[in-house]
């Protein structure tokens, strides 16, 4: 009986749809691509290759002001939806 009548909660139905809403928006607006930092690239070059700035990538990455970026880190870039040249 308790499985017949589920479909008809209508505050379960309502959370789980606003729920799934509310992930597919958030989810369709950002995108990244993964970056393997190769030895000499700097943030600002890496910057340039995304066609992103160096703001985003710190942000994405949680990089404070003053720190280095190491050879073999792994970077998430966001991107803007605009095509990307893939890393080498």
């Amino acid at each position: 009986m308790l499985l017949a009548s589920l479909d008809r909660i209508p505050e379960w139905q309502r959370a789980r749809t606003s729920l799934a809403k509310r992930h597919t928006k958030s989810s369709s607006k950002l995108s990244y691509a993964y970056h393997r930092v190769s030895e000499g690239e700097c943030l600002s070059s890496i910057a340039e290759r995304y066609k992103t700035t160096v703001a985003a990538i710190s942000k994405a990455n949680n990089i404070r002001n003053g720190q280095f970026i190491k050879a073999g880190q792994r970077l998430r870039i966001p991107l803007n939806g605009g095509k990307v040249r893939g890393s080498k």
